[in-house]
């Protein structure tokens, strides 16, 4: 299983290894991933800004504030 990429909602900052991520780049990364693994980032998406790893590749989730 893969990610899509509405899962990842244009206020998401995804940071891997100190560089950030584009959606294509995050779906491509994805395709390597159990589906144990695929749950457990989606569940970090859903909280945001936690630091893990998947894959021995550090991610940092960040929500954007968005300003009304």
């Amino acid at each position: 299983m893969t990610l899509n990429k509405q899962s990842i909602r244009k206020h998401h900052k995804i940071i891997a290894n100190g560089s950030l991520l584009s959606k294509e780049e995050l779906v491509e990364m994805s395709k390597l991933w159990t589906v144990e693994q695929e749950e457990f980032f989606k569940k970090m998406l859903r909280q945001g800004a936690f630091r893990f790893k998947i894959n021995n590749v550090k991610f940092q989730i960040q929500i954007k504030n968005e300003k009304i």
